[in-house]
């Protein structure tokens, strides 16, 4: 499994740097953390006059930091499935996101982080695939999904 080397680098386009000193919360922020680690060119920051420094319940802008196991690819997986099922595996994933999402899902292009591998999980154990699941690639990484 991977981990990244500086992962706060991987802060998606218009996530909140928080650079608020004396905050309860700072050591379990991901807003705190990310911009202690912020690139001097980054734009976006959460305005100091509106976070509360009290701690974790107080602050609106609060974001825990927390690290999940991401999973690329499903292609092993779906090759343990019997030939007949392909067919109802690939639709039942489509019928989830898109016929594309499903191709770039399949093939690890795009992450699945634990909720989807849970749904296409069910979905490869429904139609045959020996339990439980095993993604093609794991990664650890910060769920920037706030």
């Amino acid at each position: 499994m991977e981990t990244l080397q500086n992962p706060y680098e991987h802060a998606p386009a218009g996530f909140a740097h928080c650079f608020l000193t004396g905050c309860a919360s700072a050591a379990g922020c991901l807003r705190q953390l990310a911009g202690n680690a912020l690139q001097a060119d980054y734009a976006f920051a959460v305005n100091p006059k509106h976070a509360d420094t009290k701690g974790e319940g107080k602050c609106p802008f609060f974001c825990r930091a927390k690290t999940v196991t991401i999973a690329y690819g499903f292609m092993h997986a779906l090759a343990q499935v019997p030939s007949g099922q392909i067919y109802a595996v690939r639709a039942a994933i489509c019928r989830m996101s898109s016929e594309r999402m499903y191709y770039h899902l399949r093939r690890g292009d795009k992450p699945m982080y634990p909720d989807k591998q849970k749904q296409i999980a069910d979905i490869l154990a429904a139609h045959g695939a020996p339990t439980p699941v095993k993604f093609d690639r794991y990664e650890q990484q910060l769920d920037w999904r706030s």
